[in-house]
Protein backbone atom coordinates (compact mmCIF):
# COMPACT_ATOMS: atom_id res chain seq x y z
CA UNK A 1 0.00 0.00 0.00
CA UNK A 2 1.69 3.24 -0.98
CA UNK A 3 2.25 6.22 1.56
CA UNK A 4 -0.18 8.69 2.48
CA UNK A 5 1.23 11.86 -0.42
CA UNK A 6 2.25 13.76 2.33
CA UNK A 7 5.25 11.02 3.42
CA UNK A 8 6.14 10.53 0.34
CA UNK A 9 9.45 12.30 -1.87
CA UNK A 10 8.06 15.79 -2.98
CA UNK A 11 8.18 14.31 -6.84
CA UNK A 12 5.29 12.57 -6.29
CA UNK A 13 3.36 14.91 -4.39
CA UNK A 14 -0.16 15.81 -6.35
CA UNK A 15 1.19 18.37 -8.61
CA UNK A 16 -1.64 20.79 -7.65
CA UNK A 17 -0.29 22.07 -4.78
CA UNK A 18 3.03 23.10 -6.40
CA UNK A 19 0.93 24.40 -8.92
CA UNK A 20 -0.82 26.67 -6.54
CA UNK A 21 1.56 27.89 -4.75
CA UNK A 22 3.95 28.72 -7.86
CA UNK A 23 0.55 31.20 -8.89
CA UNK A 24 0.70 32.73 -5.58
CA UNK A 25 4.71 33.12 -6.27
CA UNK A 26 3.68 35.19 -9.40
CA UNK A 27 1.00 37.10 -7.88
CA UNK A 28 2.90 38.20 -5.50
CA UNK A 29 5.85 39.55 -7.98
CA UNK A 30 2.55 41.05 -10.44
CA UNK A 31 1.82 43.34 -7.43
CA UNK A 32 5.74 44.12 -6.74
CA UNK A 33 6.20 44.35 -10.66
CA UNK A 34 3.00 46.61 -10.93
CA UNK A 35 1.36 44.45 -13.85
CA UNK A 36 -1.53 42.99 -14.27
CA UNK A 37 -1.74 39.07 -14.29
CA UNK A 38 -2.56 39.25 -18.48
CA UNK A 39 0.57 40.76 -18.86
CA UNK A 40 2.36 37.29 -18.27
CA UNK A 41 1.39 36.20 -21.53
CA UNK A 42 3.84 38.85 -22.67
CA UNK A 43 7.56 37.09 -23.02
CA UNK A 44 5.71 35.12 -25.72
CA UNK A 45 4.26 37.85 -27.64
CA UNK A 46 5.38 36.50 -30.93
CA UNK A 47 3.56 33.01 -30.24
CA UNK A 48 -0.50 32.22 -29.70
CA UNK A 49 -1.07 32.84 -25.47
CA UNK A 50 1.84 33.09 -24.57
CA UNK A 51 2.40 29.33 -25.61
CA UNK A 52 0.17 28.08 -22.71
CA UNK A 53 -1.09 24.89 -22.85
CA UNK A 54 -4.35 25.79 -24.50
CA UNK A 55 -2.30 27.28 -27.17
CA UNK A 56 -1.94 24.94 -30.70
CA UNK A 57 1.69 23.20 -30.75
CA UNK A 58 1.52 23.39 -34.70
CA UNK A 59 0.79 27.50 -34.75
CA UNK A 60 3.66 27.64 -31.79
CA UNK A 61 6.34 25.97 -34.31
CA UNK A 62 4.75 28.13 -37.49
CA UNK A 63 5.56 31.19 -35.46
CA UNK A 64 8.82 30.17 -33.54
CA UNK A 65 10.10 28.58 -37.34
CA UNK A 66 9.30 25.18 -38.33
CA UNK A 67 12.17 24.33 -39.79
CA UNK A 68 14.13 23.89 -35.96
CA UNK A 69 11.21 20.95 -35.06
CA UNK A 70 10.96 17.57 -36.48
CA UNK A 71 8.58 17.23 -39.51
CA UNK A 72 5.27 17.61 -38.25
CA UNK A 73 1.71 16.94 -40.05
CA UNK A 74 -1.60 18.54 -38.36
CA UNK A 75 -4.82 16.11 -38.51
CA UNK A 76 -8.02 18.33 -37.96
CA UNK A 77 -10.88 16.39 -36.07
CA UNK A 78 -12.93 17.71 -38.23
CA UNK A 79 -11.50 15.80 -41.08
CA UNK A 80 -12.88 12.68 -42.37
CA UNK A 81 -11.14 9.40 -40.91
CA UNK A 82 -10.46 8.71 -44.84
CA UNK A 83 -8.50 12.27 -44.99
CA UNK A 84 -6.78 10.82 -41.29
CA UNK A 85 -5.78 7.65 -42.51
CA UNK A 86 -4.00 9.40 -45.82
CA UNK A 87 -1.92 11.57 -43.62
CA UNK A 88 -0.90 8.71 -41.15
CA UNK A 89 0.13 6.88 -44.17
CA UNK A 90 1.90 9.44 -45.81
CA UNK A 91 3.69 10.56 -41.77
CA UNK A 92 4.73 6.69 -41.93
CA UNK A 93 6.01 7.13 -45.34
CA UNK A 94 8.12 10.40 -44.89
CA UNK A 95 8.87 9.93 -41.48
CA UNK A 96 9.82 6.60 -41.27
CA UNK A 97 8.56 4.18 -38.24
CA UNK A 98 7.81 5.14 -35.64
CA UNK A 99 5.48 8.47 -36.04
CA UNK A 100 4.63 10.02 -33.18
CA UNK A 101 1.02 11.07 -32.04
CA UNK A 102 0.08 14.07 -29.76
CA UNK A 103 -2.56 16.32 -29.15
CA UNK A 104 -1.91 19.92 -30.59
CA UNK A 105 -3.14 21.26 -27.04
CA UNK A 106 -1.81 19.49 -24.67
CA UNK A 107 0.02 19.02 -21.37
CA UNK A 108 2.69 16.45 -19.41
CA UNK A 109 2.45 14.10 -22.11
CA UNK A 110 -0.88 12.82 -21.98
CA UNK A 111 -2.41 11.09 -24.51
CA UNK A 112 1.12 10.41 -26.63
CA UNK A 113 1.31 7.34 -28.40
CA UNK A 114 3.30 6.07 -31.15
CA UNK A 115 2.36 4.23 -34.58
CA UNK A 116 4.52 1.70 -35.87
CA UNK A 117 2.88 0.57 -39.01
CA UNK A 118 -0.15 1.07 -41.55
CA UNK A 119 -2.04 -1.98 -38.87
CA UNK A 120 -1.62 0.70 -36.26
CA UNK A 121 -3.91 3.43 -37.94
CA UNK A 122 -7.13 2.20 -36.76
CA UNK A 123 -6.45 2.00 -33.07
CA UNK A 124 -5.07 6.10 -33.83
CA UNK A 125 -8.08 6.84 -35.45
CA UNK A 126 -10.14 6.28 -32.09
CA UNK A 127 -8.31 9.43 -30.82
CA UNK A 128 -8.49 11.34 -33.44
CA UNK A 129 -11.63 13.08 -32.88
CA UNK A 130 -9.58 16.10 -31.40
CA UNK A 131 -6.74 17.83 -33.03
CA UNK A 132 -3.66 15.99 -33.31
CA UNK A 133 0.08 16.11 -34.39
CA UNK A 134 1.53 13.55 -36.73
CA UNK A 135 5.75 14.11 -35.90
CA UNK A 136 8.73 12.61 -36.80
CA UNK A 137 10.67 10.61 -34.04
CA UNK A 138 14.04 12.01 -33.55
CA UNK A 139 16.82 9.75 -33.15
CA UNK A 140 18.70 9.91 -29.98
CA UNK A 141 19.35 8.04 -26.34
CA UNK A 142 19.38 11.46 -24.26
CA UNK A 143 16.72 13.98 -23.72
CA UNK A 144 16.57 17.11 -21.97
CA UNK A 145 14.08 19.40 -20.79
CA UNK A 146 16.42 23.39 -21.24
CA UNK A 147 14.60 26.19 -19.79
CA UNK A 148 15.62 29.28 -22.23
CA UNK A 149 14.96 32.57 -21.54
CA UNK A 150 16.11 36.33 -22.95
CA UNK A 151 16.14 39.59 -21.17
CA UNK A 152 16.97 42.59 -22.74
CA UNK A 153 18.51 40.28 -25.73
CA UNK A 154 20.24 38.23 -24.26
CA UNK A 155 19.76 34.36 -24.34
CA UNK A 156 20.28 32.35 -21.54
CA UNK A 157 19.40 28.72 -20.19
CA UNK A 158 18.57 28.91 -16.35
CA UNK A 159 17.43 25.61 -16.00
CA UNK A 160 18.40 21.68 -17.40
CA UNK A 161 17.05 18.94 -16.54
CA UNK A 162 17.87 15.26 -17.79
CA UNK A 163 15.19 12.43 -18.50
CA UNK A 164 15.90 8.97 -17.44
CA UNK A 165 13.36 6.65 -18.97
CA UNK A 166 12.35 3.95 -16.95
CA UNK A 167 13.89 0.26 -16.82
CA UNK A 168 13.26 -2.70 -15.68
CA UNK A 169 15.34 -5.80 -14.67
CA UNK A 170 14.42 -9.31 -15.41
CA UNK A 171 13.79 -11.83 -12.31
CA UNK A 172 13.62 -15.02 -14.74
CA UNK A 173 10.31 -15.52 -14.04
CA UNK A 174 8.18 -12.21 -15.00
CA UNK A 175 7.10 -10.68 -18.62
CA UNK A 176 8.31 -7.05 -19.55
CA UNK A 177 5.02 -6.41 -19.01
CA UNK A 178 4.66 -7.96 -16.11
CA UNK A 179 7.82 -6.09 -14.24
CA UNK A 180 6.64 -2.59 -15.82
CA UNK A 181 3.14 -3.23 -13.75
CA UNK A 182 5.15 -3.65 -10.55
CA UNK A 183 7.50 -0.60 -11.27
CA UNK A 184 8.03 1.92 -8.25
CA UNK A 185 7.03 4.49 -10.62
CA UNK A 186 4.06 3.05 -12.33
CA UNK A 187 0.93 4.80 -12.70
CA UNK A 188 -2.06 3.72 -15.14
CA UNK A 189 -0.61 6.16 -17.65
CA UNK A 190 1.98 3.47 -18.46
CA UNK A 191 -1.14 1.54 -20.18
CA UNK A 192 -1.03 3.93 -23.46
CA UNK A 193 2.41 2.69 -24.11
CA UNK A 194 3.33 -0.51 -22.75
CA UNK A 195 0.95 -2.68 -24.98
CA UNK A 196 3.31 -1.18 -27.90
CA UNK A 197 6.23 -3.17 -26.36
CA UNK A 198 6.87 -5.65 -29.11
CA UNK A 199 8.44 -8.17 -26.15
CA UNK A 200 6.06 -7.15 -23.49
CA UNK A 201 5.48 -10.81 -23.20
CA UNK A 202 8.52 -11.68 -22.98
CA UNK A 203 10.28 -13.42 -19.93
CA UNK A 204 13.75 -11.19 -19.06
CA UNK A 205 16.72 -13.15 -17.97
CA UNK A 206 17.64 -12.19 -14.23
CA UNK A 207 19.53 -9.33 -13.88
CA UNK A 208 18.85 -8.07 -17.54
CA UNK A 209 17.54 -4.63 -18.01
CA UNK A 210 15.46 -3.28 -20.56
CA UNK A 211 14.36 0.41 -21.37
CA UNK A 212 10.07 0.44 -21.97
CA UNK A 213 9.70 4.00 -22.54
CA UNK A 214 11.08 6.47 -24.39
CA UNK A 215 8.58 9.29 -23.62
CA UNK A 216 10.00 12.19 -21.82
CA UNK A 217 7.57 12.77 -19.23
CA UNK A 218 7.44 12.56 -15.58
CA UNK A 219 3.77 11.51 -15.68
CA UNK A 220 5.23 8.55 -17.81
CA UNK A 221 8.00 7.06 -15.76
CA UNK A 222 10.89 9.53 -16.47
CA UNK A 223 13.18 10.56 -13.50
CA UNK A 224 14.57 14.11 -13.94
CA UNK A 225 17.68 14.80 -12.41
CA UNK A 226 18.72 18.80 -12.22
CA UNK A 227 22.01 19.06 -15.03
CA UNK A 228 21.93 22.88 -15.28
CA UNK A 229 25.16 22.77 -13.68
CA UNK A 230 26.95 21.26 -16.76
CA UNK A 231 25.58 24.25 -19.31
CA UNK A 232 28.30 25.64 -21.61
CA UNK A 233 28.24 28.34 -23.50
CA UNK A 234 28.14 26.23 -26.89
CA UNK A 235 24.89 25.24 -25.95
CA UNK A 236 23.66 28.05 -24.93
CA UNK A 237 24.87 30.12 -28.78
CA UNK A 238 23.37 27.38 -30.45
CA UNK A 239 19.75 28.07 -28.73
CA UNK A 240 20.30 31.56 -29.46
CA UNK A 241 20.90 30.82 -32.81
CA UNK A 242 17.98 28.55 -33.28
CA UNK A 243 15.78 31.15 -31.79
CA UNK A 244 17.20 34.43 -33.50
CA UNK A 245 14.39 34.91 -35.91
CA UNK A 246 11.71 34.35 -32.75
CA UNK A 247 12.12 37.85 -31.41
CA UNK A 248 8.94 37.26 -29.77
CA UNK A 249 9.83 33.68 -27.52
CA UNK A 250 11.52 34.80 -24.73
CA UNK A 251 10.85 32.82 -21.80
CA UNK A 252 9.99 28.70 -21.96
CA UNK A 253 11.42 25.29 -21.84
CA UNK A 254 12.93 23.38 -25.14
CA UNK A 255 12.22 19.53 -25.06
CA UNK A 256 15.68 18.43 -26.56
CA UNK A 257 17.51 15.29 -28.20
CA UNK A 258 20.55 14.33 -28.67
CA UNK A 259 22.95 11.04 -29.00
CA UNK A 260 25.11 11.51 -26.11
CA UNK A 261 25.16 14.30 -23.40
CA UNK A 262 28.70 15.44 -24.61
CA UNK A 263 26.63 16.25 -28.11
CA UNK A 264 24.10 17.92 -26.54
CA UNK A 265 26.75 20.10 -24.59
CA UNK A 266 28.42 20.94 -27.70
CA UNK A 267 24.85 21.75 -29.34
CA UNK A 268 24.53 19.13 -31.54
CA UNK A 269 20.86 18.57 -31.15
CA UNK A 270 17.10 18.25 -32.30
CA UNK A 271 14.34 20.22 -30.81
CA UNK A 272 11.07 17.92 -29.90
CA UNK A 273 9.25 20.80 -28.67
CA UNK A 274 8.95 24.55 -27.41
CA UNK A 275 6.82 25.03 -24.20
CA UNK A 276 5.99 28.30 -23.20
CA UNK A 277 4.79 30.82 -20.76
CA UNK A 278 3.53 28.30 -18.54
CA UNK A 279 6.54 25.80 -18.40
CA UNK A 280 7.32 24.50 -15.15
CA UNK A 281 11.20 24.26 -14.17
CA UNK A 282 11.19 20.51 -14.29
CA UNK A 283 14.65 20.50 -12.78
CA UNK A 284 12.67 21.16 -9.15
CA UNK A 285 11.77 17.42 -9.61
CA UNK A 286 14.98 16.22 -9.22
CA UNK A 287 14.64 13.02 -6.25
CA UNK A 288 17.34 14.57 -4.32
CA UNK A 289 15.20 17.50 -3.18
CA UNK A 290 12.69 18.67 -1.34
CA UNK A 291 9.56 20.88 -0.87
CA UNK A 292 11.76 23.58 0.48
CA UNK A 293 14.54 23.22 -2.38
CA UNK A 294 11.44 23.00 -5.00
CA UNK A 295 9.79 26.24 -3.90
CA UNK A 296 13.04 28.05 -3.92
CA UNK A 297 13.46 27.04 -7.38
CA UNK A 298 10.08 28.25 -7.99
CA UNK A 299 9.93 31.45 -6.36
CA UNK A 300 13.30 32.00 -8.54
CA UNK A 301 11.58 31.16 -11.65
CA UNK A 302 8.19 33.58 -10.73
CA UNK A 303 10.74 36.28 -10.28
CA UNK A 304 12.43 35.82 -13.41
CA UNK A 305 8.87 35.41 -15.49
CA UNK A 306 7.58 38.26 -14.17
CA UNK A 307 10.68 40.58 -14.56
CA UNK A 308 10.76 39.51 -18.39
CA UNK A 309 6.58 39.91 -18.63
CA UNK A 310 7.69 44.04 -17.40
CA UNK A 311 9.91 44.28 -20.05
CA UNK A 312 7.64 43.23 -22.58
CA UNK A 313 4.43 44.91 -20.94
CA UNK A 314 4.04 47.54 -24.08
CA UNK A 315 4.19 44.74 -26.58
CA UNK A 316 0.73 44.27 -28.35
CA UNK A 317 -1.09 40.89 -28.44
CA UNK A 318 -4.39 39.27 -28.67
CA UNK A 319 -5.28 38.39 -24.97
CA UNK A 320 -8.63 36.65 -23.65
CA UNK A 321 -9.95 37.57 -20.56
CA UNK A 322 -8.52 36.18 -17.66
CA UNK A 323 -11.97 33.98 -17.66
CA UNK A 324 -11.81 32.80 -20.63
CA UNK A 325 -7.99 31.73 -19.66
CA UNK A 326 -9.19 30.07 -16.60
CA UNK A 327 -12.05 28.16 -18.78
CA UNK A 328 -9.71 27.03 -21.82
CA UNK A 329 -7.12 25.71 -19.39
CA UNK A 330 -9.51 23.34 -17.44
CA UNK A 331 -11.04 22.38 -20.99
CA UNK A 332 -7.92 21.30 -22.03
CA UNK A 333 -6.69 19.67 -18.62
CA UNK A 334 -10.19 17.82 -18.80
CA UNK A 335 -9.49 16.75 -22.55
CA UNK A 336 -6.45 15.17 -21.61
CA UNK A 337 -7.07 13.36 -18.70
CA UNK A 338 -10.17 11.94 -21.02
CA UNK A 339 -8.22 11.16 -23.98
CA UNK A 340 -5.28 9.77 -21.67
CA UNK A 341 -7.96 7.38 -20.48
CA UNK A 342 -8.67 6.38 -23.97
CA UNK A 343 -5.53 6.21 -24.87
CA UNK A 344 -4.85 3.22 -22.00
CA UNK A 345 -7.68 1.64 -23.38
CA UNK A 346 -6.75 1.07 -27.16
Amino acid sequence: MKKPWIFRPFEFWPDWIALVIYHLFLGFWCLIRRIWIKTLLKPNYQIPYGGMHFASKFKIQESIGKEIFPDTFLIDAELHDSEKIKILKKALQDFGSPVILKPDKGMVGFAIIKIQTTDDIPKALKLLNYDYLAQKFLPGNIEHGVFWERHKGKGIISGINQKHFPTVSGDGISTVIELARKHPRYTSEWESFLPELKNKNEVLAPQKSQEISSLGSHTMGCVFTDETHIKTQALEDKLTKLLCRAPGYNFGRLDIKSESVEQFLRGELGVIEANGVESRPTHMYDPKYGFWKAMKIQWDYALRWSTIAQEHRKQKMDNPSLLQIIKMNNKVFYDMKKHQTKAEKI
